[in-house]
């Protein structure tokens, strides 16, 4: 019995042949791809700061900002946090794979009154590196913004204005004694006040010299009685 063939032999022979090799390269090109864009375990990044308490019996709040500054940095998981006066904060920051990403660290100013609040800001340098196969690690770089101050830490510094002291009142100046107003005198009340002062003057002299001549007087006459007297 003759056999019939419905199409070429070697024309099925070719697909199973391609279909092998694909399978192979598959098998073999797969690992280099997933060696070629790795999958890392995150890491959590924490950027700490400082908000200082006022030297003021008073307190003050403070909000603080982080916002990204290069475009493939990761969000924090925060982005505002609210401290009192004396706490600390951090802003967390899951990190996925390597490189440096650069953040911005400010504070937003409130309207307390009298408060001054801390201006400066921080620009944040997040370097991230494959440790060896045992993870990612980061370290951290901070510079005051646009300076080239490198301090150990991020500090924020709100005040109070200093209030103004009055000045002490004056000691209270011992009292002068009222001045007596100027009496107008004339001429004539000059003259009249200098005639009653002559004439007491005068009546007092006429009564000395009246008694003086008064006790002449008694004692002539005694002594005539008394010479009278002898001569009985």
């Amino acid at each position: 019995m003759k056999e019939i063939f419905f199409g070429n032999k070697n024309t099925g022979t070719k697909r199973i042949f391609i279909l092998f090799v694909s399978f192979v390269a598959l098998f073999l090109f797969f690992p280099v791809y997933a060696k070629a864009s790795p999958i890392y375990t995150p890491v959590n990044a924490q950027v700490p700061f400082q908000c200082r308490k006022p030297d003021a019996d008073k307190d003050i709040s403070y909000t603080i900002i982080m916002d990204t500054i290069s475009s493939n940095a990761p969000l924090p998981k925060d982005s505002k946090l609210s401290l009192a006066g004396g706490q600390n904060g951090n802003f967390e920051i899951s990190v996925t794979e390597p490189g440096t990403y650069v953040y911005r660290v400010g504070q937003k100013k409130g309207a307390v009154e009298k408060a001054i609040y801390d201006e400066k800001e921080y620009d944040v340098f997040l370097y991230v590196i494959n440790d060896n196969g045992a993870g990612l690690d980061y370290t951290l770089s901070v510079v005051e913004r646009n300076t080239d101050i490198k301090p150990d830490s991020i500090v924020f510094s709100n005040r109070f204005e200093e209030e103004k002291k009055d000045d002490p009142p004056a000691a209270d100046e011992p009292s002068k004694p009222a001045d007596t107003p100027a009496q107008n005198v004339s001429v004539t009340d000059m003259v009249a006040s200098k005639t009653g002062e002559n004439n007491a003057l005068y009546i007092g002299l006429y009564i000395l010299v009246l008694l003086g001549l008064t006790a002449g007087a008694g004692a002539y006459v005694a002594a005539k009685k008394s010479k009278t007297k002898e001569e009985v």
